[in-house]
């Protein structure tokens, strides 16, 4: 259908035509060793992933420009202890990050017998500039990645024990002497239970701060959609955020979401403006050819579209009930059985199992009951899009207005010095079965 005839035209018109103000970054690198700074000549290359599945933060990574006499005479040297500044100028301001910085194993140059004590930076400096690779590294975060965790909780829930360690903890860590975390977001749980004790184990050393969130839902269950912790700056605040990966029902809340509005690629590729932040909807041009990424029916074919496992607990609760013509079990109270979505084939598979978390078998099955899609958004601004951000792509087949609801699970942004504007991949899980 041409875009122009379509109901989504207004809207897409509106985004196209509103006046952002935007500015392209600018971003500067200072590196810092033990003895001195050291400025770089350019910026070739900035990549920001923001990964809300796997990672509890950014990885960042540069490409820049260098003299090789400032890089063999200083850089190299020090290799095993670098930090960096780097200072980010847009619309929204200034502001400024430090992080450790690691040079990529490809951005490290072979410079084995070279005489250090002959070289210096600038006899070599005016002749070659070379261009180093490197991966910037969060301080706090880092600090939080060791930060083991152990005792017993008494008389809590998942969520009361999550909001109270996180809070201790995250305060208890500074770096330059500032809070690395300002506030914590934790969406509801779904495990209401309030347990006796709760023991996050000494001996093995497996609970970190990092991981509390995923180790909490492997052994006790959070959520039914899986589990995704994250420290992002939005909103003017480091944010720590709790958050379940796959509920795709959390469009239809009040709250902070996005829309992502599917149009042609040539379309798109002449437009200078491609979102609008507005009355809490992130409204987004994308293009209307996403790259799936992990398809859920094949997933759901090979491993089931529900569950049915005994919960093993009931065992100690007399599952069976007496009567005159014996004992008889009691099916519901002692089995977990549940199927996310009637397959229009009929064919319905649950696997058997036996866990004393539920929680943890629903999370799998509702990871098969949606699509992992990419899409690619020209123009963008990555600081508008928040761990776990529930989400719309709408757009057009066969004549058609589908809308299908998911939730972000991240995007990766490229930026350079050029002037140009950044173009991001958003990575999203869409439910299978559209709302319209």
């Amino acid at each position: 259908m041409d875009i122009k005839k379509s109901p989504l035209y207004n809207d897409i018109e509106r985004i196209a035509q509103y006046d952002i103000r935007n500015k392209a970054a600018k971003y500067d690198l200072l590196i810092q060793t033990v003895d001195e700074d050291i400025e770089v000549v350019s910026i070739e290359e900035i990549i920001i992933d923001r990964n809300y599945k796997d990672h509890i933060t950014d990885f960042v990574y540069i490409e820049f420009n260098i003299g090789l006499g400032t890089y063999i005479s200083k850089l190299h040297r020090n290799l095993d202890n670098l930090q960096a500044i780097l200072t980010i100028t847009d619309n929204k301001g200034t502001r400024k990050n430090t992080y450790k910085m690691v040079l990529t194993p490809d951005g490290v140059m072979n410079i084995d017998g070279t005489p250090f004590d002959l070289v210096t930076d600038s006899n070599i400096d005016i002749y070659q500039i070379v261009t180093v690779k490197a991966q910037l590294l969060d301080l706090y975060s880092e600090a939080l990645r060791v930060k083991l965790l152990h005792g017993v909780f008494r008389d809590t829930t998942v969520e009361n024990l999550l909001v109270s360690v996180l809070d201790k903890e995250t305060k208890n860590i500074r770096v330059n002497g500032k809070y690395g975390v300002d506030t914590i977001d934790i969406y509801p749980t779904d495990n209401k239970r309030k347990y006796p004790n709760i023991i996050l184990p000494e001996a093995s050393n497996q609970v970190r701060v990092v991981n509390l969130a995923n180790w909490l839902q492997d052994t006790y269950g959070v959520y039914n959609a899986d589990i995704g912790s994250y420290v992002q700056y939005y909103k003017d605040k480091n944010t720590y955020f709790i958050y379940p990966l796959f509920n795709t029902k959390r469009f239809n809340e009040s709250g902070n979401k996005v829309i992502l509005y599917g149009i042609p690629t040539m379309q798109l590729s002449v437009l200078e403006n491609t979102y609008i932040d507005e009355d809490g909807i992130v409204r987004i041009l994308v293009n209307d050819t996403p790259k799936i990424v992990n398809d859920g029916e094949s997933r759901m074919m090979n491993n089931g579209s529900g569950i049915r496992h005994m919960e093993t607990r009931s065992i100690m609760k007399k599952p069976v009930v007496m009567t005159k013509d014996g004992p008889k079990a009691s099916r519901s109270r002692m089995n977990y059985e549940a199927l996310t979505r009637e397959r229009r084939d009929g064919i319905n598979y649950a696997p058997k199992g036996s866990y004393n978390n539920p929680l943890a078998g629903y999370s799998r099955v509702n990871m098969r009951n949606g699509d992992l899609m990419s899409f690619n958004w020209q123009g963008s601004d990555m600081n508008l899009i928040y761990p776990g951000m529930p989400c719309q792509y709408t757009y057009y087949k066969e004549n058609k207005l589908i809308k299908r609801n998911g939730i972000v699970l991240g995007i990766t942004t490229i930026s350079n010095n050029r002037g140009q504007f950044p173009v991001s991949t958003l990575n999203v899980f869409l439910e299978k079965t559209p709302v319209i």
